[in-house]
């Protein structure tokens, strides 16, 4: 798939995580993440085969969703969004 969604199928290869810079987010506020992607093998994890090139937020209350792309590198990549009103 080209979009990263949390309504992929856990089950899956692959593992995708996101690493927030804080917890508490707020209108106006810009929050960094960093992305990991891990395929499972029988030993743990090694590096993912595919990777998307879309990121996907999804606000559930309103239905408004945002895409922002993502450039990998060594199974890593970084992304800001600024939350809008």
């Amino acid at each position: 798939s080209d979009v990263c969604s949390s309504d992929l199928d856990w089950r899956g290869p692959n593992a995708f995580h996101t690493i927030f810079d804080r917890s508490l987010l707020r209108v106006g506020d810009s929050v960094y993440m960093k992305h990991l992607a891990r395929k499972r093998v029988s030993s743990g994890f090694a590096a993912a085969d595919t990777l998307p090139t879309m990121l996907e937020i999804r606000h559930y209350g309103s239905g408004q969703e945002y895409q922002l792309p993502l450039k990998w590198q060594n199974g890593a990549a970084e992304s800001s969004w600024k939350i809008p009103p």
